[in-house]
């Protein structure tokens, strides 16, 4: 290959400036270092770039007089590129995340600046997301925002600005309040604030602890659970000072929302009380979470999201000298604070502005690994794209709560059989389980001193359980001495057969787990076509010691890996490039039609998605002769799996529905055991009826509700 050329930039106040000039290329300088790609388990990882720039001008120095000094600001843009047959092949995109300044020589008249760039995972893993309902609030940057959701007082303010918190305000002897009670909405972990007054004298309320701006136009939105009687009636949140104020009220009488401008007449001291607002049709009956909205302007205009029309407040109003706004500073209630209100209340936000389009589950429309990727991208605030090579696989809603967003990733991907890394261009790239593009083949040379021959002591687990986020589990079992969790992310069905794959094909066969080349040395097409490759992709290691186990109708030893991770040093006419890899084993299931791996009895296996030979495998399994002859396994003959159940209440029999991951062609004998200390103590009893082709009741009985794990084994 030609002399090496590289390129290393960065995003200075808008523009793309070169500063290869500046760059220890050279052996007497540091060469720039890139990594990116997993972690070992397989998670996605933080990719980083180093590079080591002259700055003895104060040129670079951030803060500095010069020119760009004001702009050299934290997460700016840098990229490497590095011209290879004439094309411009970008190696990293990231953003600066250190850049310290140093005198290597001793002599303050030569100055160096080491700048350290990340990529967006790692931006990503610094993340810690509060859950799927309070992302998509946040998401719309509200200038206070409650949840709600909170397991005690006080209830935080999420928005990220300096305003207060909720705290419990007592009236009287005080009502009852309950953190985490209520009806959970589809994105929430658990319910909202349950309000309980006890009588007419003695309520609670939740009020601010400080003062909030106001903007002069706003927007708020409320979820609440009322209770459903004539006892129900009252204010369920309330925005104003002691002389004035907005207020969303229920009326349990014909189960409309109803809005109010209300205050005290500073000229003659009554209260006032303008009706603005007023639900344009009932709302549902019993039980149902209720999304309310409520929209201001500093001329006097107020809009109910459930009334048909916006009202102003005029004439003959404005003659009894009766502000018809709110105050610049309020304080925010929750609940009745003049009579109390029972009920629950969650997400509370204000925005400055026009409310903006929400949907009342607060549950986003993903539903695929990449849209789910996606929008943990932009719940962060980053700009990227993901994409997908392979199929887009349907997912469950993850669980989020308190999880990184690349903590998630990692979770769709190994539930998935994926793998989500950043390329070379900065954005991320989901590999799916079904993508096989043709394998690079790496020329061969010298073996890295380095490199070892070893099996992976963790690679092929005897018992994989896969929990869902709903609780439900399924477990497939060779033997119990290397167990391992998985993540359920797709739906059962599917991500039992998951489990069944990766207990049955395995990955512990002894191989060569990382491959180093020197592209600065090679021809102009080797270098190509190893540039190129990204994690997910496929690598042959050609031409390997004849120490190593033989290839059938191969002279030496070879090897087909998938790549996991890219490491490359990157310096004046030096370009090496390290792969770390993973075994391949999707080169061992069975493909219909296939020449070679279509062949039954060759050692081919069943696949972890859709259908197989038969319609009927259980994924992992060899596919052979016999078995194909005597169908051993239609329609599933064998299943297993863990469930768990918790008790209504002590003593009472409690039945929970469990469905097969395969249907039977006929109904299965199923035998259900509890994984418990305590049986017969407090596990009086577990059993099944109803069994089906598809399913059975499961049924327990103990003396109080502890959440209870039953494994069951169905046979037909």
């Amino acid at each position: 290959m030609a002399p090496l050329v590289g390129k290393y930039e960065q995003l200075i106040n808008g523009v793309w400036v070169d500063l290869s000039s500046r760059a220890s290329w050279g052996d007497a300088g540091s060469p720039v270092e890139i990594s990116r790609g997993l972690n070992d388990d397989g998670t996605p990882t933080a990719g980083t770039m180093t590079v080591v720039l002259e700055n003895s001008d104060g040129a670079l120095t951030p803060g500095g007089s010069g020119p760009w000094g004001p702009h050299l600001v934290r997460w700016r843009p840098a990229r490497v590129s590095v011209l290879v047959d004439g094309v411009w092949r970008q190696r990293f995109y990231g953003f600066v995340n250190a850049q310290p300044l140093s005198w290597p020589t001793g002599r303050p008249e030569y100055c160096v600046v080491t700048v350290t760039a990340i990529d967006i995972m790692a931006r990503l893993a610094a993340e810690s997301l509060h859950g799927i309902s309070a992302e998509m609030v946040l998401a719309t940057h509200p200038i206070a925002y409650w949840p709600l959701t909170d397991s005690g007082e006080p209830a935080a303010n999420l928005s990220g600005e300096t305003f207060a918190e909720l705290a419990e305000t007592k009236v009287g002897e005080g009502g009852e309040v309950s953190w985490g009670g209520g009806v959970p909405l589809p994105s929430d972990s658990s319910g909202g604030v349950v309000l309980k007054k006890r009588d007419l004298d003695n309520w609670s309320y939740l009020r601010s602890t400080a003062t909030l701006p106001l903007p002069a136009t706003w927007a708020i939105s409320v979820h609440f659970t009322p209770t459903y009687d004539s006892a129900g009636y009252g204010t369920v949140i309330e925005v104003g000072d002691d002389n004035r104020q907005v207020a969303i009220v229920w009326d349990p009488d014909d189960r409309k929302c109803r809005a109010f401008v209300r205050g005290i007449d500073a000229a003659t001291g009554d209260s006032y009380s303008w009706l603005v607002g007023t639900s344009a049709s009932a709302q549902p009956a019993g039980g149902a979470v209720i999304r309310e909205t409520l929209t201001g302007t500093s001329s006097g205009t107020y809009k109910l999201g459930s009334a048909a029309s916006s009202v102003t407040i005029v004439d003959p109003w404005s003659i009894d000298a009766k502000p018809s706004t709110l105050p610049s500073v309020v304080c925010v209630k929750v609940g009745d604070a003049t009579a109390g209100w029972p009920g629950e209340v969650k997400h509370l936000a204000i925005w400055s502005g026009a409310l903006p389009s929400l949907p009342a589950t607060l549950m986003p429309s993903a539903s695929t690994v990449q849209s789910w990727v996606q929008q943990l991208i932009d719940w962060a605030g980053v700009s990227a794209t993901a994409t997908t090579r392979g199929t887009n696989r349907t997912t469950v809603t993850p669980a989020v709560d308190g999880a990184s967003p690349v903590g998630v990733m990692g979770s769709l991907a190994a539930g998935s059989l994926a793998r989500v890394a950043v390329d070379a261009a900065g954005n991320p790239v989901i590999t799916s389980w079904d993508y096989l593009p043709t394998p690079i083949t790496g020329p061969s040379g010298e073996i890295d001193p380095d490199v070892e021959w070893v099996a992976d002591p963790d690679g092929s687990p005897t018992m994989v359980t896969m929990t869902w986020p709903d609780g439900k589990a399924y477990r497939a079992i060779r033997s119990g001495e290397r167990p391992t969790e998985l993540p359920g992310v797709l739906p059962y069905a599917i991500g039992a057969s998951v489990a069944e794959w990766v207990i049955q094909s395995g990955s512990d066969a002894p191989r060569i787990s990382e491959a180093t080349y020197d592209l600065a040395t090679l021809p102009v097409a080797a270098a190509v076509s190893l540039s190129v490759l990204e994690v997910g992709d496929r690598l042959t290691i050609d031409m390997l010691p004849l120490q190593l186990p033989a290839v059938p109708g191969s002279t030496y030893p070879w090897q087909t890996s998938i790549i996991d991770a890219i490491t490359e040093t990157i310096g004046a006419d030096q370009w090496t490039i390290t792969f770390r890899t993973s075994p391949e084993t999707r080169d061992r299931a069975f493909i219909a039609g296939d020449a070679v791996k279509g062949k039954v009895g060759a050692g081919y296996l069943a696949g972890p998605f859709g259908p197989d030979a038969t319609g009927a495998w259980r994924a992992g399994e060899e596919i052979t002769a016999a078995r194909l002859n005597a169908r051993q396994y239609p329609g599933g003959q064998i299943q297993a799996g863990l469930v768990s159940i918790t008790p209504s209440a002590a003593n009472v029999d409690t039945s929970l529905a469990v469905s097969f991951p395969t249907s039977f062609a006929v109904a299965p004998k199923v035998v259900v055991t509890a994984d418990t200390s305590v049986p017969y103590s407090e596990v009086r009893s577990v059993t099944v009826s109803g069994i089906s082709t598809t399913g059975f009741t499961l049924w327990i009985n103990r003396t109080n509700t502890a959440a209870t794990p039953v494994e069951w084994l169905a046979a037909s």
